[in-house]
C-alpha cells in the first residue's frame, strides 16, 4: 500500500512539473560494509556509514545495492549527499545501472574543523527508463552516504535543511 502511495505522489509531481525522488543510504537494502548510523542534520535523521565490516581493495564486499522502480524514463540529474570531513579519502562512488557517475565524499580542503554536510552533482545526467540498480562503493571504512536525489530539472538545487528535502521531495522503496 506504502509503495502505491509513493507512486501516485511521484506520478501527481511528475504532472505539475519535473519529477524527482530520493534514495536513502540507510535505506539500502543489500548492505556490503554498510551500517545505519544516527547523524543530527541528516536527510532522514540517518546516514549509511561503511563500518568495521569494510574491507580495503574488495569493491564486492563493501559495496551496498539495491533495485528501484523509475516513476518515468526519461533523463535525469542527480544529487549525491554526503558528510565532508575535508581530508579527502572519505569517498564513495556511486553507479547506477553498472555506470559509475562519480566518487562523492570529502573535499581535500579542511572544512572549518569541523564536517559538514554536502550536496554534490554528478557531472553528467543519467538516462533512465524503468529500473535503477543502485550501487555504493565506499573507499575507506568512514565515509558517509545520506540521501541521492534525481530530478529532471537541470537547474535544481537541493536544500541543506534536511527536513525541507523529506516534505518536498518523496523517497523511493527498494524493490528488492
Amino acid at each position: 500500500m506504502k509503495k502505491l502511495l509513493i507512486a501516485s505522489l511521484v506520478a501527481a509531481g511528475a504532472l505539475a512539473g519535473a519529477i524527482e525522488f530520493r534514495i536513502e543510504g540507510e535505506h539500502l537494502p543489500h548492505k556490503g560494509a554498510w551500517a545505519d548510523g544516527g547523524q543530527n542534520s541528516a536527510v532522514g535523521t540517518r546516514v549509511a556509514t561503511s563500518n568495521k565490516n569494510f574491507q580495503k581493495g574488495n569493491d564486492d564486499a563493501n559495496k551496498g545495492t539495491g533495485t528501484y522502480g523509475v516513476p518515468a524514463p526519461g533523463k535525469y540529474f542527480v544529487w549525491v549527499r554526503t558528510l565532508d570531513f575535508g581530508e579527502g579519502y572519505r569517498k564513495t562512488q556511486i553507479k547506477i545501472n553498472g555506470q559509475s557517475i562519480g566518487k562523492f565524499g570529502d573535499g581535500k580542503v579542511a572544512v572549518k574543523g569541523k564536517p559538514e554536510y554536502k550536496w554534490k552533482r554528478a557531472m553528467l545526467p543519467v538516462e533512465l527508463t524503468d529500473k535503477i540498480a543502485l550501487e555504493a562503493i565506499p573507499f575507506a571504512g568512514v565515509s558517509r552516504l545520506d540521501s541521492i536525489i534525481f530530478t529532471q530539472d537541470e537547474n535544481f538545487k537541493p536544500s541543506d535543511d534536511a527536513a525541507e528535502v523529506t516534505d518536498s521531495i518523496e523517497e523511493m522503496e527498494a524493490l528488492d
